[in-house]
């Protein structure tokens, strides 16, 4: 919530916070991805430069969080990342294949099925096989 981190990016008055959630900016990374024009326009923002200022404490705030990356990344550094993601066995070598791998860590990973098709165990298996100490050779 804004509310809860307002204090990170700015001194930020009660009624500010209030006119920045009647334009939609409900979070601190709504305001980083703000248009500072905008916040000018509609929130009663004294000048340019100041709606500037706000929504430059906030990506500073998200980037001090680790939230955002500092610097710029071009599509190979993006890339080089995500092959470097470890992933989670599901306890299946096919659906692992499927997968690429297993199921990526630091992503969301959906599983839809029927009723009974191993959904809940897929995952109880990737969670206790998370939880075993890497030499001990976790899948």
């Amino acid at each position: 919530m804004l509310t809860s981190y307002y204090y990170l990016i700015y001194e930020l008055q009660p009624s500010l916070i209030t006119r920045l959630k009647n334009i939609g900016i409900e979070t601190i990374s709504d305001l980083a991805i703000s248009v500072p024009q905008d916040l000018f326009e509609h929130c009663g923002i004294i000048d340019e430069r100041s709606a500037l200022d706000l929504v430059m404490r906030a990506k500073k705030a998200l980037i001090n969080s680790g939230t955002l990356v500092k610097d710029f990344s071009t599509a190979d550094d993006l890339l080089e990342r995500r092959r470097n993601l470890l992933r989670c066995s599901t306890g299946s070598s096919r659906f692992d294949s499927f997968l690429k791998g297993g199921i990526e860590t630091q992503a969301m990973t959906e599983i839809a099925g029927e009723c009974a098709s191993g959904k809940t165990q897929s995952m109880l298996y990737a969670l206790c096989s998370r939880l075993s100490p890497i030499e001990k050779g976790r899948p």
